[in-house]
Parts: C-alpha cells; structure tokens; sequence
C-alpha cells in the first residue's frame, strides 16, 4: 500500500523530478521541496540517508542507493559507499583530498580518497 510519502518519491523516479530543477525529499517529519543545486553532498547512515543542503540537513527512510537513482548523473557522483556529492561544490584536490566549499557558516567539506 502507498502512501503520500512513496507517491513523491515514485514521482521524482518516474518524472526525474518534480521539475528539472527540484525534488521532493521527505525527512523523518515533513516533505521538502528544494532545489537540486542546493543539495551539497548525502552520507548513508545505515538504512537513512542524512542530505545536507546549503542551511541544514534533512534525514531520510531511503538508502543512499536509492537517493543516487533519483539524482542527475551529470551532477551526482558516489565517491564512497557512504557518500554522494554534487560536483558543483568541488573547489579543488590536495593529495588525497577532495575539496569542497559552500557559503554558510559550516562550509567545508573535505573527503580523503
């Protein structure tokens, strides 16, 4: 049995999105409509997959795996099992490192490979 929560998801993986610019992401209380190029990178954190925007962050009931299949291929990459980043916030590489950056008070990412 659906429920709303399964529709918009069903809708993003069926219509790519909601719009070519937005997606639905329901969290653990309300569903969010926000822009794809707001989503900066998604860990897995067990069977949830934690999205970090540019203001804060959103926990949701579906796998990174999951999360990977409703986003664009040409912006998403899966660097990790664990992690999924929007290549449009990389900054740079140092040795090891990938580099990423956004303007809030937070901003700075840095995974090493």
């Amino acid at each position: 049995m659906f429920n709303l929560v399964d529709m918009v998801f069903q809708n993003n993986v069926k219509n790519k999105a909601i719009s070519p610019l937005k997606i639905a992401i329901h969290d653990l209380k309300k569903t969010v409509i926000t822009g794809k190029n707001k989503i900066i990178y998604c860990k897995a954190e067990g069977s949830y997959t934690r999205i970090y925007l540019l203001n804060h962050s959103l926990i949701v009931t579906k796998s990174l795996k999951y999360v990977d299949s409703i986003l664009p291929k040409d912006t998403f990459i899966r660097i990790h099992k664990s992690y999924l980043i929007n290549i449009n916030y990389i900054t740079g590489f140092k040795h090891k490192n990938i580099l990423m950056r956004w303007s809030n008070s937070t901003g700075q990412f840095i995974y090493q490979i």
